[in-house]
């Protein structure tokens, strides 16, 4: 992780995972639920950051922290529960 700081490949390969694929595939999920009318009108890159990064932390929280894991999967499901109770249609 700290490599990342110094390598330039490296830092780029771990943007890459953590955060543009992940928000690339997210955005994409969520512009298939708009299209359906499963979720209301918006932004669906806002709407991806929104829903993603959040769980992204709490999972990173989770390797590093694995006795936490309960409290991170809690935070998880009350999160995805409340992006649907304010997005869906």
């Amino acid at each position: 992780m700290i490599e990342q700081f110094r390598n330039q490949e490296l830092a780029q390969l771990h943007s890459r995972m953590n955060y543009d694929d992940i928000l690339k595939f997210f955005a994409g999920m969520i512009e298939f639920m708009i299209r359906e009318k499963i979720l209301k009108k918006g932004n669906p890159e806002l709407m991806a950051a929104q829903l993603a990064l959040p769980v992204t932390a709490w999972i990173n929280l989770c390797d590093r922290e694995p006795s936490r894991e309960e409290e991170a999967m809690g935070l998880i499901e009350k999160h995805v529960k409340q992006f649907f109770e304010i997005y869906k249609r």
